[in-house]
């Protein structure tokens, strides 16, 4: 870990990347615990070099999707890399969320005896299957704000307690992850996103999709998920 001055504690500079024995990463490496900002994703991004940059690592990061603890590759049956793959939302890029999410779900999750990639911990790899199911995931904690990849089924209906919310995939199959269109409340939305309030007291998200990813769909810089780096 490293120390107010700016220093890192003995030993620990020469461990990055690889596993520590739990000294600095508890269950990971720091290629894994690397992309645990997700409050300041854009200030992340910069710190590696930029949006393209840090698209590149992420890819290179997932090559493998469940590698372990002790890899610099994605392990998605752990909690550090529950939030990667949401992350190409907020670098211009959520077709490749869109995917991945996708490929995880399909490659890593099933109804056999061993269902999931890893320790269940209470729920959260299952929550984490619904959230993904449903086509969103709450990537900043403590916030409203809901991250969008897409819906595995062609219809959902949530009942909160002030009101339904439905959820369509127009053209919902394994195959066909990639938003081509959506419309929040019968309002064409092209933001990766949305908060929790426009959908708390019932509502409609209608998407269309495809085997093809739409590169174009929420990929302005202006479009991306917020992110807040506490300096006022």
């Amino acid at each position: 870990m490293r120390r107010r001055d700016g220093s890192w504690a003995p030993g620990v500079a020469d461990s990055l990347q690889i596993y520590d024995n739990n000294r600095a990463y508890v269950e990971g490496t720091e290629e894994q615990y690397v992309w645990m900002v997700p409050f300041n994703l854009k200030g992340l991004a910069e710190k590696m070099g930029g949006l393209d940059a840090s698209a590149k690592r992420l890819d290179t990061f997932f090559t493998k999707l469940n590698a372990g603890f002790k890899s610099k590759y994605a392990y998605m049956g752990n909690e550090p890399c529950s939030e990667t793959p949401w992350i190409y939302d907020f670098l211009g890029r959520p077709y490749k969320t869109q995917g991945l999410v996708r490929r995880i779900i399909t490659e890593l999750f099933s109804n056999n005896p061993i269902a999931y990639p890893g320790n269940d911990d209470l729920g959260q790899m299952s929550s984490w299957y619904i959230f993904s199911a449903l086509g969103m995931y709450p990537e900043l904690p403590g916030s409203d704000v809901l991250v969008l990849g897409s819906p595995l089924f062609p219809k959902v209906v949530l009942h909160l307690q002030d009101g339904d919310v439905i959820i369509k995939g127009n053209g919902a199959e394994e195959n066909s992850p990639y938003v081509q269109s959506l419309k929040v409340n019968g309002k064409t939305w092209n933001r990766p996103w949305i908060k929790f309030t426009d959908i708390s007291k019932g509502g409609t998200m209608v998407y269309k999709l495809g085997t093809k990813p739409n590169t174009k769909w929420g990929s302005k810089p202006e479009d991306a998920p917020p992110s807040y780096s506490g300096v006022k």
